[in-house]
């Protein structure tokens, strides 16, 4: 009796085809399909850095145009400050308004 239990029981359980594991077929597809996503990641995470990259070297030249017209204005403000009339130094003919303020006028 107990022999037949035991047969019985290893005839009911016994493990069916689908739960012994994947085919080699279905670990090819889905490595393939893995590869698919993984290269198309990687290329817009390539994407994203290069952008990323020309972002920041045009963020810098303008910073760095921004510092220099910054420069050049406060030098011209200073110079405006030496030269208080500086348009009757380089006047070819000067005018009224030059010879009273008293600037030097620079004639070629």
């Amino acid at each position: 009796m107990e022999l037949f239990i035991i047969r019985l029981l290893k005839l009911t359980h016994q493990p069916s085809r689908k739960s012994q594991g994947f085919t080699l077929i279905e670990l090819l597809v889905t490595a393939l399909i893995g590869s698919i996503i993984v290269t198309g990641l990687l290329f817009l995470t390539n994407e994203l850095l290069t952008s990323d990259r020309r972002e920041s070297t045009k963020t810098e030249t303008q910073r760095d145009l921004n510092l220099a017209l910054d420069f050049m204005g406060a030098e011209l403000r200073e110079a405006i400050y030496v030269y208080p009339n500086a348009a009757c130094l380089l006047a070819a003919t000067p005018d009224a308004e030059c010879l009273d303020s008293g600037s030097r006028i620079i004639t070629s």
